[in-house]
């Protein structure tokens, strides 16, 4: 027996077909260990989608089911960073005869769950977990998503960074198959957008004396633009280490990855210090609820939930904490409609399958293509997939900003502004004009589009940055802003208005 706990929901399922019944079984893993408040959100959004699926409710989901289906839910948590336990929860339903799984929140999580999917057969459709090497069919042929690729974040963070009128930036990420993809796209779509990565340094998760050492790599390139793919615990320590070096304060952004500030606060060390640092910091989202009042209509279904009688069972049998009375969907941002709209998909896919069948039987392979050519309107809008089973929708991208604010009392906190808006699938980037007090906020307290901090190098007006010595030289006359292309010891200009 685990002593560690674990999360998984199994849903039973049954549909009808020419008379006979169906039994489908869907897996679904979920975690309510992450430390801020989405978890219980996340869960019950499981438990949502189960029930509307039972009850036949297709408020959100405009997609009818063909059969009847009556679904037992029981819940188990799991520890987020533990694979054995992913992997002791896949062969379980492997065992148990499931057909269809889904999970997990993060990328290396999935893996197992990808894996074994792929190994017994069962298609696992993930709701969070982004990172690209996940699109390899040929290594998880059964894992799809309901989420965005992890694509998507560095290609519409590069999109905002060169709509503000900025060139250069430094990168952090963990030395993990995730971290790595991720530094190969930022890497790829800084290319095509004409920007540079100055430096790009990999670390340890949770090992302080590694993302020390990354951070001094930072402020060893000169860099004033940093962009982090790091976990709330790695982020605090990157936070304390930037201080160190000086290298996050005035005249410097950063885009974190960490959705909520007042996650920083609560775990911070010194929680007045950490507000100071984070203040002005960027993060980016996708949001399937940024256009057509789509948050507003999965609120609003939200609010007529209750979750009291959720009970929370290891797999073992160990009882643990039930869900709470009700939940607050604010808390949720977007992860509780792709988890609803991931549980849909299961069954829906499931669904179409079987009816395609000429014996209602069903079929792996049938199962992935009634998978593949599945469309319906769901809790986070059009969902539709590619050939890769990745979400084949485009979903708002949106850039935020962590505005410092204080009360009339002198209290200060943090106001998360959106402040621009790209949408994949059209290409097209919005900047969102706001009232004086929301415009974007840099460090040192300055507001607006005007007060951006100096890009890329450290350097005085009118001067380069040169990589081969890391010294500042005079532009030469008449040039214009300076691109630099390592590893060359020259710089190449552009005609467009010098911005430093």
């Amino acid at each position: 027996m685990r002593t560690s706990a674990s999360f998984f929901l199994i849903v039973f399922t049954q549909c009808i077909w020419n008379g006979g019944a169906v039994n489908t079984m869907i897996g679904i893993l979920a975690d309510m260990q992450l430390g801020f408040p989405a978890t219980d959100q996340l869960a019950a959004s499981a438990v949502m989608a189960c029930r509307h699926i039972q009850n036949r409710d297709n408020r959100l989901v405009s997609s009818k089911l063909s059969a009847d289906f009556n679904v037992t839910c029981n819940f188990v948590d799991h520890n987020l960073r533990s694979k054995t336990q992913v992997a002791e929860a896949a062969l379980h339903w492997s065992a148990i005869g499931a057909d269809f799984m889904v999970g997990a929140y993060t990328s290396d999580a999935s893996v197992p769950l990808a894996v074994l999917g792929g190994l017994y057969e069962i298609p696992v459709v993930g709701f969070f977990s982004p990172s690209d090497f996940l699109s390899d069919k040929e290594a998880y042929a059964y894992y799809g998503r309901t989420n965005l690729a992890a694509l998507n974040v560095p290609k519409s963070c590069m999109k905002f960074i060169s709509a503000m009128g900025w060139s250069n930036f430094g990168f952090m990420y963990i030395d993990n198959a995730e971290g790595n993809s991720n530094n190969n796209a930022y890497h790829k779509f800084a290319r095509e957008d004409g920007l540079h990565v100055l430096t790009s340094q990999p670390f340890i998760s949770l090992d302080a004396e590694s993302i020390r050492f990354a951070v001094k790599g930072l402020a060893a390139s000169r860099a004033r633009i940093f962009i982090t793919g790091a976990s709330l615990e790695d982020s605090l320590m990157i936070i304390e280490a930037a201080d160190e070096e000086g290298i996050i304060g005035p005249g410097y952004t950063w885009f974190g990855s960490v959705a909520d500030p007042l996650t920083f606060l609560r775990q911070s060390k010194n929680a007045t210090r950490t507000l100071e640092l984070i203040s002005g910091w960027m993060f980016i989202r996708s949001d399937p609820f940024a256009e057509d009042n789509q948050w507003q209509r999965f609120d609003d279904v939200w609010k007529g939930e209750t979750f009291e009688n959720v009970a929370i069972a290891d797999v073992d049998g160990v009882v643990h904490r039930p869900l709470p009375p009700t939940v607050n969907a604010i808390d949720c941002f977007a992860v509780c409609g792709y988890m609803y709209d991931a549980v849909w998909t299961a069954a829906l896919a499931m669904d179409r399958s079987v009816k395609a069948n000429s014996a209602g039987e069903k079929v792996p392979a049938e199962v992935l293509a009634a998978w593949r050519e599945l469309e319906f309107e769901g809790a986070t809008g059009h969902v539709r997939f590619d050939d890769k089973l990745d979400r084949g929708t485009g979903v708002p991208m949106v850039l935020v900003n962590w505005v410092p604010v204080e009360a009339s009392d002198g209290t200060k906190a943090i106001q998360p502004t959106d402040i621009a808006t790209w949408e994949g699938a059209t290409g097209v980037l919005k900047r969102i004009e706001f009232p004086d007090q929301s415009a974007p906020a840099w460090k040192g307290g300055a507001r607006g589009w005007d007060s951006m901090p100096a890009d890329g190098s450290a350097c005085a007006k009118g001067q380069v940055l040169f990589l081969s010595s890391l010294q500042c030289e005079p532009c030469p006359s008449g040039s214009f802003q300076v691109l630099l292309l390592p590893p060359s010891t020259l710089a190449v200009y552009q005609a467009q208005p010098a911005r430093y």
